[in-house]
């Protein structure tokens, strides 16, 4: 089953298995999850602004933030649940500016 959801192009570390009393022969049954993420429409200027007489946020409110953080999620999943850290790649990355930077150019 997993070479055939490989063929598919599915990566092996995304299937989760369970084996509970199969048989040879026996109907394999493939659940699939998928998490999506669905923009706003911005912008939203079907009320008027200037009408605002109870001081509410406005429909456009944190609308273009929206919109940026789904645009730059690699995985939808994220915004379910979160990742285990990986290696810190940013603060190694950091650390050798930081010597290159005492050290002076030319480096």
């Amino acid at each position: 089953m997993l070479r055939v959801l490989a063929e598919l192009g599915i990566r092996a570390e995304k299937v989760r298995t369970s084996a509970d009393n199969l048989q040879p022969g026996w109907p394999v049954t493939v659940l699939v999850q998928r998490t999506t993420v669905t923009l706003p429409n911005c912008p939203d200027w079907t009320g008027d602004p200037a009408s605002n007489l109870d001081n509410r946020p406005l429909r456009n409110w944190s609308c273009s933030t929206a919109v940026n953080l789904g645009l730059m999620l690699a995985d939808p999943n994220d915004l379910v649940h979160g990742r285990t850290p990986a290696t810190p790649t940013a603060s190694i990355w950091h650390g050798r500016w930081r010597v290159t930077a005492r050290a002076g150019p030319g480096i």
